[in-house]
């Protein structure tokens, strides 16, 4: 183990001086990542997954498609109110230097103006909130949750859950901020491979009372992949453009090194406790695999680390979410979560090269 583990908290597997091993939502008596069911709920609250019928595909689309409309309805007509509000205090402000207008001489319903926009913001946003919810729970159950039953086993999903942001900090995959997001949870099971992953947001926001600003540390998807069979690494891979690669919670330095390739040593930077292990699991094979990774993703990190792999695709895009900006097509839908479903097999497929 080296230096005693730098995941700790927040790993599903017990090292020496660690936590028991644990995942989000397990209880006890049950194998890892087994949800026991509850009057036949499972933890989550929903229903016990059926293959749907073709009926109910359609009722549940068209369902989909009246919240849809409303959703947008409503936005554009706030939309709208907020644009005409902004018209009227522009107006205002220009007349200031003529009294007799008859725009001046509505400043004193300013403040009425301010009260009305904030009742009907309010009462648009409760409004907004049912059938907004409602719409993600049928998207979530229909596409992803029965997509994913099909390509894995073991499956626990919760899209209102969200990565444990320790994993994160122990790991030193990303710096961390003072913002953290995270959510469409997933812990299971491709061809013997466990594996964990969510859409991860991380930022730091600064203000200064008169201005503030936000830098986003990372956003995309970050995954967590079992290997006990492989051996105990310390090393750590990030393409040059992420720029914000943290430092693992044991506070133990990696030392950055050079790899024999050229082309690799342009792209990534690699830090790592023992020059012998970057080289070890670094083969060519491995480093070409995480060129390609980075051509297709743009912005990468890796850390692996006592049979684990965690893996961070910094590409500003979320996982298993619905495209409302257009009528949802169940066959155009199906494509697109088979696509984000198939990012996972492709990790797993990339990682088994991993030497033992």
């Amino acid at each position: 183990m080296g230096y005693g583990g730098e995941f700790r908290q927040g790993m599903p597997q017990q090292y020496p001086g660690q936590m028991p091993r644990q995942y989000p939502g397990q209880y006890p008596g049950q194998y890892p990542g087994q949800m026991p069911q509850r009057n036949g709920f499972p933890p989550n609250g929903g229903p016990v997954q059926q293959p749907m019928s073709t009926q109910s595909i359609s009722a549940t689309l068209t369902e989909m498609e009246m919240l849809r409309k409303k959703i947008n309805t409503r936005n554009i007509l706030f939309a709208v109110g907020l644009g005409g509000l902004m018209v009227v205090m522009f107006m205002i402000s220009m007349s200031r230097g003529n009294k007799s207008s008859v725009i001046y001489k509505m400043a004193p319903l300013i403040p009425i103006i301010f009260i009305g926009f904030g009742i009907v913001f309010f009462i648009a946003m409760k409004g907004s909130n049912g059938p907004g919810k409602r719409l993600k729970m049928l998207y979530k159950e229909t596409f992803v949750r029965q997509l994913l039953n099909q390509h894995f086993q073991d499956v626990y999903y919760n899209w209102e859950q969200g990565m444990d942001q320790n994993l994160i900090k122990n790991s030193g995959i990303c710096r961390l901020g003072n913002r953290y997001h995270s959510e469409d949870y997933l812990n299971a099971v491709y061809r013997g491979i466990r594996f964990q992953q969510a859409d991860v947001t991380i930022q730091y926001h600064t203000s200064s009372g008169r201005s503030s600003h936000t830098t986003t540390y990372f956003q995309g998807r970050m995954f967590c992949f079992e290997y006990p069979s492989k051996r105990s690494y310390a090393v750590q891979v990030h393409s040059k453009n992420f720029i914000y690669a943290g430092e693992p919670a044991s506070g133990i330095r990696r030392e950055k090194l050079k790899m024999e390739s050229v082309d690799f040593n342009k792209e990534f930077t690699v830090r790592a406790l023992s020059g012998h292990d970057a080289f070890y699991i670094l083969t060519p094979q491995m480093m070409e695999r995480l060129r390609a990774l980075r051509t297709k993703y743009g912005s990468i990190t890796l850390v692996f680390d006592h049979g684990y792999v965690m893996v961070g695709l910094n590409s500003k895009m979320d996982s298993f979410d619905a495209n409302l900006s257009k009528p949802i097509d169940y066959q155009t839908e199906m494509m697109r979560m088979r696509a984000d479903v198939a990012v996972i097999e492709e990790l797993i497929q990339l990682l088994n090269c991993i030497p033992a």
